[in-house]
């Protein structure tokens, strides 16, 4: 079911025609913030997992949010495209995810 938000219906066309982020990107964001495959990521608003993908591979384990079912769909067949199996993805409005917390689990 679909949130009937913005990107509600999108997912398919988010990931073909969303332009990616470089390599030099993904490169500073993981010296910056020293990604070093013990970590966690947690991206919100993680649409098709532009950014929760790439770097899935410099953490232990990475979680991607967001409100559109097909969004999370999308973005799990992209990562099981690129041999990506440490994410899970949730569904969740973001705005109420921040309020409720994770529930102890962690995050």
């Amino acid at each position: 079911m679909s949130s009937g938000g913005l990107f509600a219906g999108t997912g398919v066309f988010y990931a073909r025609f969303r332009p990616g982020y470089p390599r030099a990107f993904f490169d500073d964001l993981v010296r910056r913030f020293g990604l070093d495959g013990s970590g966690r990521l947690l991206d919100l608003g993680c649409g098709t997992g532009q950014l929760t993908i790439p770097l899935a591979g410099h953490v232990a384990e990475a979680v991607g949010v967001d409100p559109e079912p097909d969004m999370l769909a999308e973005a799990a067949q992209q990562a099981l495209a690129a041999g990506v199996g440490n994410v899970t993805w949730a569904r969740a409005a973001v705005r109420r995810t921040c309020r409720a917390g994770w529930g102890g689990s962690g995050w």
